[in-house]
């Protein structure tokens, strides 16, 4: 596992096949919170931080098989 220290805001963060899912607001002890301005129903959502699988090219990539918040930019492409 990568240090979540890395974690930044504003951070993309995409899902395991490279879509974007959303934006890091802030990390919040075991959550990452998403901002709303990047969100399809302009409402926060929140990742467990053990979804988080790395960290590549400036992206925070979670893990394959990670449930995505219903009204993410991701949630609306499936």
């Amino acid at each position: 596992m990568f240090d979540t220290n890395q974690i930044q805001e504003h951070m993309e963060v995409i899902d395991a096949k490279g879509h974007h899912v959303g934006t890091v607001d802030s990390v919040d002890g075991e959550v990452i919170k998403l901002t709303r301005s990047d969100s399809d129903d302009g409402r926060h959502h929140f990742l467990p931080l053990n979804a988080a699988e790395e960290i590549k090219d400036g992206s925070l990539r979670l893990k394959e098989g990670t449930p995505i918040p219903q009204g993410t930019h991701r949630d609306a492409m499936a």
